[in-house]
C-alpha cells in the first residue's frame, strides 16, 4: 500500500519531479504485485494516471450514524469517560476522522483534561486541519410555537405552498427568497424544515469563502455532501455574494464559484434555500435554476397589526407605518424588554424609528430635497 500517493503522480519520487510520466506509467502497467494506492486529492492526479488503476473506488464521509459509533470505539479504546448525551453532541457539531478524535483523547488524558478539554481540542485541531475559524455545525430547527407563517407577505401564499410541499413528499426542489432584510426569509426557511420534519443547516458566505483558489467550490461542494449525508436542508443566506451576474465578472475565479454553485443545485437530491437581499444583482441564469423564487415584501397594515398581537400582546393597535417587518418587531421587542417599555405608544415610536435607519427610497418619494 503507497499512501499519499499525490505525491509521488504529481511530483515524482523526490520534490524536484525526477521520475518522469513514461517511468510512472510503465510502473503501473507492469508492476508483478497487487499496490493500493491511496490519495486524500483525486484532483490532483492526472487522468492518464487514473486510466491505469484496476479500480478507483472512493470512500466517501460516514454518516451520523456510523460516525458516532466511531467515536464511541474510540472513546472506549483508550479509557476516556466522556457521557453519552455528550458525545452524541461533538458527533452532530464536528464531522471529524477517527485519528483526530484520538489525538485529542491522548492530549486531554496527558492534561488530566475532562470532557469539556475534549471538547476544545477537538475544535482547535478541527480549525487548523479545516483552515476555517468557524467549524461547529450550525443545525438549527425552528420554534413553531413563537413563528407565525400569517406574518409572512410574499407574491406567493406560503402557507399554500408549504402544505404542498409536504403533501408531494419530493425533497429534491429549491427556493430562492428575495425580499428586504428581517423580512422573514431564513425565519421560513427553519419553519418548512420542522414541516418537513428535517434538520436545517445554514451556511453563511463566510463558511464558504477561502483566500485559496478553487477552495470556495470544494468547500460548496462539501456542504451539499453534509446536507445529503444527514439528510437536511441546506440553507445559504447571502447567497448573491456567490450568483452574481457573471457578465460583470472581472476574476476568472468569480465565474467559477457561480458555475460550481449552479452544478450543486441542479444535482442537489435534498432541499435547498437561498435568502438574498440583492435581488438585481443576481445571474439570469442561476435563478431558472430555482422550483421556486420568490418576493417577500414588507407588511401590510393588517399583518402589521397582527404583529403587534403576537409579539407585545396588544390588541387593535391601529398601526399605519409602511416598510415594517417581523424582524423590526423582535428587534423593538428586545429593545423594550431592555428598557421596560409597554406604552403602545412608544413602541409605535421605535417602530417608526426602525423603518428611518434602513432609509427605504420609495417610502420616502414625497420627501422635497434640496
Amino acid at each position: 500500500m503507497f499512501d499519499e500517493a499525490e505525491d509521488v503522480f504529481n511530483h515524482g519520487f523526490s520534490g524536484f519531479g525526477s521520475a518522469s510520466k513514461g517511468y510512472l506509467n510503465n510502473l503501473l502497467e507492469t508492476t508483478s504485485v497487487p499496490i493500493i494506492w491511496t490519495t486524500n486529492d483525486i484532483y490532483g492526479v492526472d487522468p492518464a494516471f487514473l486510466r491505469r488503476m484496476t479500480y478507483c473506488i472512493e470512500f466517501k464521509a460516514l454518516s451520523e450514524d456510523k460516525r458516532l459509533n466511531i467515536w464511541k470505539r474510540v472513546l472506549k479504546k483508550n479509557n476516556f469517560e466522556v457521557s453519552k448525551e455528550k458525545i452524541e453532541e461533538l458527533n452532530r457539531n464536528y464531522d471529524v476522522p477517527a485519528s483526530l478524535i484520538a489525538n485529542a483523547v491522548q492530549t486531554a488524558k496527558m492534561i488530566g483534561g475532562d470532557e469539556n478539554d475534549f471538547e476544545e481540542l477537538i475544535e482547535n485541531v478541527a480549525k487548523v486541519v479545516s483552515k476555517k475559524e468557524e467549524v461547529k455545525k450550525q443545525e438549527k430547527k425552528a420554534n413553531s410555537s413563537n413563528y407565525s407563517i400569517d406574518l409572512v407577505n410574499a407574491d406567493m401564499d406560503m402557507a399554500d405552498l408549504t402544505e404542498k410541499i409536504k403533501q408531494s413528499g419530493k425533497m429534491n426542489f429549491s427556493l430562492c427568497l428575495y425580499g428586504s432584510s428581517g423580512a422573514g426569509k431564513s425565519r421560513y426557511a427553519l419553519y418548512l424544515a420542522e414541516q418537513l420534519g428535517i434538520k436545517a443547516i445554514i451556511k453563511k458566505a463566510s463558511d464558504i469563502q477561502s483566500c485559496y483558489i478553487g477552495e470556495c467550490e470544494k468547500n460548496m461542494a462539501e456542504m451539499f455532501k453534509e446536507a445529503e449525508r444527514s439528510n437536511s436542508m441546506l440553507i445559504l443566506d447571502e447567497a448573491d455574494t456567490f450568483l452574481q451576474d457573471r457578465s460583470n465578472a472581472v476574476r476568472a475565479w468569480e465565474i467559477s464559484q457561480t458555475n460550481q454553485l449552479l452544478v450543486e443545485l441542479e444535482n442537489a437530491k435534498i432541499p435547498f434555500v437561498a435568502t438574498t437581499n440583492l435581488m438585481d444583482t443576481l445571474d439570469e441564469a442561476s435563478l431558472r435554476r430555482f422550483t421556486f423564487t420568490i418576493k417577500f415584501n414588507f407588511m401590510t397594515n393588517e399583518q402589521a397589526n397582527k404583529a403587534m398581537e403576537h409579539f407585545f400582546g396588544i390588541k387593535d393597535a391601529n398601526l399605519n407605518i409602511k416598510g415594517l417587518t417581523a424582524g423590526d418587531f423582535a428587534t423593538v421587542k428586545k429593545k423594550a424588554e431592555f428598557l421596560n417599555i409597554t406604552d403602545l405608544t412608544e413602541l409605535t415610536k421605535m417602530l417608526k424609528d426602525e423603518v428611518q435607519i434602513k432609509k427605504i427610497p420609495e417610502l420616502n418619494k414625497n420627501t422635497i430635497g434640496f
